[in-house]
């Protein structure tokens, strides 16, 4: 903390000070220490303190707070009894009159002319709650460590929606805020901002990221050619054989097994510290998941699907004025219209000019294509499922 402030704590511009003891061990902060000889002494006028001699060295009082800096000394382990030269910090704080700013502190301390008769420094100070709120914790108090009350805080959600609807000032104390989930509305990976204020003046500003705020389980994953979003309904598709990476909040502190009764993976290893889960699918699984038990660190408790995806192939039938184009999985029955977990495209282009023909998209297994205006010739249909393309020609006659 400094100091300004016309406390005669230090007459005029500097004031001897007697310096009386064995050869120092060490010296801080103007209280000289030494484990053998002496003892830790706060200044007072009726009692001297021991003091080094390295000039600019802090003369610090009872509170922490530093009220002047070491001038000048004589002292040394061969003359004991010397004196010490402390300058007078208020002094120093306008220069002693000096024309020169750069000897003036407050030109460096305080370029903008605030009337602060004491200040803390402000590191390091940082923001502290819940990284995400979920089921059973349905909000989350933020503060800011240590602040002391001179100070204000204005705070602010990168997240627009939870920013309006979900975010309180000065609660449940003051300088405090809490964020409460919506039951309609997630918030992901936001950031939250604390402007710290003197006299309405923002003087720091501090962030936390990645706070999420949401119903249930929710991540990302990645498995070779295919990603996604794991929401409400727990089911993935994976590929055999490569490693899968799961990233989710609710990893944070939480016990994370595979269950016996799905396959059980070839490896699987959790890493809290980045959110992720990595585990492969081995190829021989029988069409069986790999159940995932998650018991994350709030007391809910998930079971994660991931399903074994199957080699995808296109056929294609040539009717009089149309195409059909069905989207089978290795081992499914075709005689029967399944659903599938996400949508699929088709694009057919003429495979000598390049035009596009007809895209179509469905979560059917098949779609059907007019070609009666189409002219004769080769074409190209293209299919898209999640990251995955297939490429087959047909002719239409």
């Amino acid at each position: 903390m400094i100091i300004i402030s016309n406390l005669e704590l230090i007459k005029n511009n500097y004031e001897e000070v007697n310096c009386y003891s064995y050869c120092f061990s060490f010296c801080l902060s103007a209280i000289c220490i030494s484990s053998n000889y002496h003892k830790r002494t706060p200044y007072q006028r009726s009692k001297r303190i021991r003091c080094t001699y390295s000039s600019g060295s802090p003369l610090i009082n009872n509170s922490h707070s530093v009220i002047g800096q070491l001038r000048g000394s004589n002292l040394s382990c061969t003359y004991l009894t010397g004196t010490s030269k402390f300058g007078k910090f208020s002094v120093s704080w306008t220069g002693n009159g000096n024309s020169d700013y750069r000897r003036r502190l407050n030109y460096w301390l305080n370029p903008n002319g605030y009337n602060i008769q004491s200040l803390s420094g402000l590191n390091p100070y940082g923001v502290s709650g819940p990284s995400y709120i979920i089921q059973s914790t349905p909000s989350g108090v933020y503060s800011i460590n240590n602040l002391p009350s001179i100070y204000t805080v204005s705070w602010s959600l990168s997240d627009s929606y939870y920013n309006q609807n979900c975010l309180q000032q000065n609660y449940p104390s003051q300088n405090q805020c809490t964020i409460t989930r919506s039951s309609s509305y997630n918030m992901m990976n936001a950031t939250l901002t604390a402007e710290i204020k003197y006299n309405g003046v923002t003087i720091q500003t501090l962030t936390k990221t990645g706070i999420y705020a949401y119903n249930d389980f929710w991540g990302q994953y990645t498995s070779d050619n295919l990603s996604g979003t794991i929401n409400y309904t727990h089911i993935f598709y994976v590929k055999p054989g490569y490693t899968t990476v799961v990233t989710s909040p609710n990893f944070i502190g939480a016990t994370v097994t595979y269950d016996s009764n799905g396959t059980t993976p070839s490896y699987f290893y959790l890493e809290p510290t980045t959110w992720k889960l990595y585990f492969t699918m081995p190829t021989n699984n029988n069409g069986t998941p790999v159940i995932i038990n998650v018991n994350d660190g709030c007391g809910n408790y998930y079971q994660l699907y991931a399903m074994p995806q199957a080699y995808l192939y296109l056929e294609i039938t040539n009717g009089e004025d149309e195409i059909n184009i069905t989207l089978h999985e290795e081992g499914d029955d075709s005689s029967e219209s399944l659903a599938l977990d996400q949508p699929w495209s088709v694009e057919i282009c003429n495979a000598a000019s390049g035009v596009v023909m007809a895209t179509r998209s469905s979560t059917d297994r098949s779609v059907s294509i007019p070609t009666s205006a189409w002219p004769k010739g080769v074409y190209v249909v293209k299919a898209t499922v999640g990251k995955t393309e297939l490429t087959e020609k047909v002719v239409v006659k």
